[in-house]
Parts: C-alpha cells; sequence; structure tokens
C-alpha cells in the first residue's frame, strides 16, 4: 500500500466557474433571438459544455432557455399561420404535416366503419330476406383472418 504523499507546493485546482448573476435574463433574450447553444455560451464567455452543465444543474437557467426557444417557436408557427390565413398552399401543406400528422398516400387507419355489400346476380325480392349484410373489421390483419377462415370452412 502506497503512503499518502504531502505536496505542500502544489498548486489547487482551478476554480469552479459559476454563471454570471444576470445569466438567466442573457440566456433567455439570447435564445429568443434564436442563438444556438454555441453562440450563448459564447456570449456569456463559457464552453458549450459547461452551460449545458448550468442548464442541468440550475432549474431556472433552464426556464429560461426554454422560455426563449418558446419565444421563437411561436414567432415562427404564428407566421406559418399568417401564411396559411393567405392562402399559401405550400405553407398549408407544411402545417398539415407538421402539425396534424398528415402523410401523402397513406389511407385512414380506424375511426371509419367499413361496409362490404355483396349482391348477387338479379334475383326476385323475396331471395333477399334471408341474405345478411356482414360488416368487415376495421383491422386489416382481422379482415385477412376472416377471409382465410371463409375460404377453409
Amino acid at each position: 500500500m502506497t503512503k499518502p504523499v504531502n505536496r505542500p507546493h502544489k498548486k489547487p485546482g482551478r476554480a469552479l466557474k459559476v454563471p454570471p448573476a444576470d445569466a438567466g435574463q442573457r440566456i433567455e433574450r439570447m435564445a429568443s433571438n434564436a442563438f444556438s447553444q454555441l453562440m450563448i455560451a459564447r456570449g456569456l464567455g463559457t464552453s458549450p459544455g459547461l452551460l449545458r452543465q448550468w442548464l442541468k444543474e440550475n432549474p431556472a437557467l433552464q426556464e429560461a432557455y426554454d422560455m426563449g426557444i418558446a419565444h421563437v417557436e411561436y414567432t415562427c408557427v404564428n407566421g406559418l399561420y399568417e401564411l396559411v390565413k393567405k392562402g399559401n398552399l405550400v405553407a398549408i401543406i407544411f402545417m398539415l404535416k407538421g402539425r396534424f400528422g398528415w402523410r401523402e398516400g397513406e389511407k385512414p387507419l380506424g375511426g371509419m366503419t367499413q361496409v362490404v355489400v355483396n349482391l348477387p346476380g338479379a334475383l326476385p325480392l323475396d331471395k333477399y330476406t334471408g341474405v345478411k349484410i356482414e360488416q368487415a373489421p376495421s383491422d386489416p390483419r382481422a379482415l385477412a383472418i376472416t377471409m382465410q377462415a371463409k375460404r377453409v370452412g
């Protein structure tokens, strides 16, 4: 076992860097102007890693950052919505896809009942009274199972 070494002339490590007193206001202002974390860190005179550490350790700084980002998001969404109200087709499609999850070429799933009516050839009216109309399952897998069961049975 090694014995402890006494190093009286060794300098202590670098002092921990703490955020400036007005860091919250500065972070919110820079984030609300769409500054990246790198640019915010440079504006505070620190590294991006230390900025992320400050945000993780200090809820007030994280909230200031989140408020700034929310302001940018509001501005972007509001601008997009103004274009939608003017009838800009590209903006309308973008908003439908981004905000409401629309996809091109997809058929809607669930929520819609599908009814399949199989009509035989021309028969007299009294023959139709015994015919049942079946409702197809909305899940494609259940429909495939039902169709297989009808083929087998």
